[in-house]
């Protein structure tokens, strides 16, 4: 048996490398193409420098590049302070910042590195001719809506944009006789547009130069710096040595989920849903941005409407229940999916990770099983607490991880979880999706009160500089929760916004290597002052910044964080698009009506 189980095992793996390579190599040919055809194009090479274009990794559509932008003339003297970008560029952020293009001092940013902003993200995206011929291109086309959200965003809040990419060019690259859309599709050609909605590409009023249009779309955007996906992968190997999963400590974890938190708000109050929250769509920024956290990939956002979506989007993991079930689109979701990221920043085992789905059902269930299995077990966390054994049970674990650093994180992540309940039912019981706006653009509402809330117990860990002058927060409520903290002697840490380094790792002494190799020794300060100022971003920007050419091709594949579009008219998921560990996935089928599966009827304590 143990033979058989041997020979299984290297079949798996072997069928697994396979795929790979096939991936890999799709990767290489759609990268060829894109290099080829935008080295050919006019209009690219009179912006980008074609010979600095460099990959940097994965993204959903295929992947991203960062590239030098052409000056404003070559031969023109730059000045010390003078900004370094494409006319083009320069002409999009004025419209965007609602000044005029002359007015260099408006469009400096202090919460960007202006240094950095000659050198930008490339994101591209190539339709196949048979998704053409399946008429099934509002599952590709995402590129499109991630730009007119971002810029939709930028043109309606750009005041408050701390946190989210600014957006420059939008385009298309390839010839027309080979790549272009030929006329006898135009009329199938469709996407969906910010509202959920299926359109027809051709005659939609956000679609512009279609006289350009052809197969192979791209996106520049300001080039962020790694994502916390990215983070989370460079400590995996230390923490698969002693037996755990990746987790952050409780600072750094609570400083995320407030900065994503803040985030949402703003999307929220523009009246975007995000729909595809997960550490991968979670970066910092570059150079002096670097503690600034941005929130990604907005191709899955839409618009919250009074009309139920044709389809739901989403990764298994992190999806919201209603999203699921096809509600009608809900700030809620967004909300639901924040808590299980939290979850997963403090210990990464959700008790649906597919590890435990696997254990439960086993290795041949279908896709139908393990979505229905994830949704049954995440409304047990939003029902009865007394009835939410497996959500009680993470708590102790992370306690278990955390309480040395604080010791009552339990009582904590109990806090939260309540308020951010509190905020999902009060979202939810709101029907008509105006009136839901109108709440939350009152700084008075139940709605907006129910953020602070939940920043409240998040930042009631740290002492911060001038958190006086903020109304909304230091409140009676928010000073007996300090009050209470230092009473009880309980720790608080010092938070200033403006001047801090991320600690990813601090207090796991026995996780810490030297150069990626022997474990340093905890008990040598100078060790341990050698290592915090090699790997944080404090003292040495370079080391995070590095993650971001990182070979991501050995990566193991994480299935529950892939992110679908369920396409109900032919009962398939589809992998959003094409990134680099998705090339040359297809459709997964998905048997809504095949009653595949079981309740779980077990002790929640056992997974």
């Amino acid at each position: 048996m143990p033979a058989a189980a041997g020979q299984q095992a290297s079949k798996t793996a072997s069928t697994m490398t396979v795929a790979a390579q096939a991936q890999e190599n799709q990767m290489r040919k759609m990268l060829t193409l894109f290099r080829e055809e935008s080295a050919k194009c006019e209009n690219w090479k009179s912006k980008y420098i074609a010979d600095s274009l460099f990959v940097l990794g994965s993204g959903a559509y295929g992947s991203v590049f960062q590239v030098t932008t052409r000056l404003y003339n070559s031969k023109q003297k730059l000045t010390k302070n003078r900004q370094m970008y494409h006319p083009n560029f320069i002409s999009t952020m004025a419209s965007q910042r609602r000044v005029r293009p002359e007015m260099q001092e408006k469009l400096k940013d202090p919460n960007r590195d202006t240094s950095l902003l000659d050198i930008v993200a490339i994101k591209y995206e190539i339709l196949q001719q048979t998704h053409l011929e399946d008429g099934a291109t509002r599952f590709f086309l995402f590129l499109r809506r991630e730009f007119i959200v971002l810029d939709a965003l930028w043109r309606k809040s750009f005041r408050i944009m701390h946190g989210f990419p600014a957006v420059f060019d939008f385009d298309y690259v390839g010839d027309k006789g080979q790549f272009g859309v030929n006329s006898k599709y135009r009329n199938i050609f469709t996407y969906l547009n910010i509202e959920g909605e299926e359109v027809k590409f051709f005659t939609d009023v956000h679609n512009r130069n279609l006289e350009n249009v052809t197969k192979i779309s791209y996106m520049s955007m300001e080039l962020v710096g790694p994502s916390i996906d990215d983070i989370r992968y460079f400590y995996e190997p230390w923490f698969s040595e002693v037996g755990m999963r990746t987790f952050f400590n409780v600072r750094t974890a609570f400083m995320l989920a407030d900065q994503i938190l803040c985030r949402l708000l703003v999307l929220h109050r523009s009246g975007f849903v995000h729909h595809d929250i997960k550490p991968d769509n979670i970066a910092l920024g570059n150079g002096r941005a670097m503690n600034v956290v941005y929130l990604l990939d907005f191709g899955f956002a839409k618009q919250v409407s009074n009309n139920r979506p044709p389809e739901w989007m989403g990764s298994r993991k992190f999806i919201s229940i209603d999203t699921y079930s096809g509600a009608k689109t809900n700030y809620a979701q967004d909300i639901e999916s924040w808590f299980y990221l939290v979850i997963s920043f403090l210990y990464d085992d959700l008790p649906w990770t597919d590890d435990h789905l696997t254990d439960l059902l086993g290795d041949q269930a279908d896709e139908n099983a393990r979505w229905n299995l994830v949704s049954q077990m995440k409304k047990t966390w939003w029902g009865d607490p007394s009835e939410a054994t497996s959500l009680s049970e993470t708590f102790k674990m992370i306690a278990g991880l955390h309480s040395k650093e604080i010791p009552d994180i339990k009582q904590i992540m109990e806090q939260l979880h309540k308020r951010t309940r509190d905020l999902r039912a009060v979202m939810r019981s709101q029907d008509d999706a105006q009136t839901l706006n109108f709440e939350l653009a009152n700084n008075q509402s139940a709605l907006f009160k129910g953020y602070m809330s939940i920043r409240k117990v998040l930042l009631q860990i740290f002492k911060l500089p001038n958190i006086g002058d903020n109304a909304y927060l230091c409140d009676a409520e928010f000073r007996s929760l300090l009050e209470t903290r230092e009473e009880k002697n309980l720790p608080q840490f010092e938070w200033d916004p403006k001047n801090y380094h991320w600690e990813w790792d601090d207090d796991h002494h026995r996780l810490w290597h030297q150069d990626g190799a022997a474990k340093i020794d905890a008990n040598n300060a100078e060790d341990v002052q050698s290592f915090k100022n090699q790997h944080s971003s404090y003292g040495r920007i370079d080391a995070l910044r590095s993650l971001l050419v990182m070979d991501r091709s050995s990566r193991v594949e994480r299935p529950d964080e892939i992110s679908y579009v369920f396409d109900r008219e032919s009962g398939l998921l589809r992998p959003k698009a094409s990134g680099m560990r998705r090339l040359g996935q297809p459709p997964v089928p998905f048997h809504a009506n095949l009653s595949a599966t079981r309740d779980y009827e077990g002790d929640w304590s056992t997974i």
